[in-house]
């Protein structure tokens, strides 16, 4: 692996449970990304590959519901995790492989009904990679096949600081104006690994990305809508309460004039 790669995976296999439970905060942005699997994913057994599954909160649903999945992710943490929750859950994977969204050597072409790059995007700063991540996913793809590709906005960045960490942007100026210029951005902060590891996207430029890459654009969402960064009083809610919030930010999150508001931008994509 790379130099790059290395922190990466070292940042999740750091704390594999910490990916686990971070949808638990994140209710809205799992809700919305499920809806859209929900509303484009092929039916059950479609044969699913989960490129930086993480440690498998969408991938389990999706056995659990009938699909065929395998897994990938750098983390090899992470995939012990997801093996084992599957384990719990009383189902397993089709394969599960250790390596990097760029070479998906391990699979071969055009034996996917679906793919979900719903990670490897964020870490990704070169657009050289950006566009070799999509192409290996393209791939593997079956003619017809359906990609969802998740992005962290750059614009996140400044509300994740004003709600967090307000002195960050007076402390470190240059991190937040980089990430803002270029997507990304470097710093001595020992707190800001993450940042430094991220390539954060233009929302508008999402679209035009995929495209490039041979993708037809079935949808351009943001995750969370306008509710990114003030859910905290969501996440208390019952189901059927939160089933209303989620139903409200997937509408909203369609809409192109608020992409901006989100932390994450899915696009879901068909390859032709």
């Amino acid at each position: 692996m790379t130099s790059e790669q290395d922190l990466v995976a070292g940042l999740y296999d750091s704390a594999p449970e910490r990916e686990w439970t971070r949808l638990d905060e994140r209710r809205i942005e799992f809700g919305v990304t499920q809806r859209a699997l929900g509303d484009f994913l092929p039916s059950a057994p479609a044969t699913v590959l989960d490129i930086g599954s993480g440690p498998g909160r969408y991938a389990i649903p999706l056995v659990l519901a009938g699909y065929s999945v395998s897994l990938l992710d750098l983390s090899g943490g992470c995939l012990k995790l997801a093996e084992l929750e599957a384990s719990r859950a009383g189902v397993a994977f089709v394969q599960v492989e250790r390596g990097s969204a760029t070479d998906l050597g391990s699979f071969g072409d055009a034996t996917f009904d679906a793919a979900l790059l719903l990670g490897p995007l964020y870490h990704l700063k070169s657009e050289l990679d950006r566009a070799k991540a999509v192409s290996e996913a393209f791939r593997v793809l079956r003619p017809r096949g359906i990609l969802f590709s998740a992005f962290l906005s750059r614009y996140s960045v400044v509300r994740y600081a004003a709600k967090t960490r307000p002195g960050q942007f007076g402390d470190d100026p240059q991190l937040i104006e980089s990430i803002l210029d270029q997507g990304y951005g470097d710093s001595d902060r020992a707190d800001a690994t993450f940042l430094k590891s991220s390539y954060f996207a233009d929302p508008v430029a999402v679209q035009p990305f995929m495209e490039r890459c041979g993708l037809e654009t079935l949808e351009v969402l943001g995750c969370e809508g306008v509710v990114s960064e003030v859910e905290e009083q969501l996440n208390q809610l019952l189901a059927p309460e939160l089933a209303k919030w989620v139903d409200l930010s997937y509408r909203l999150g369609r809409k192109p004039e608020l992409l901006a508001a989100s932390a994450h931008v899915l696009h879901v994509g068909r390859r032709g």
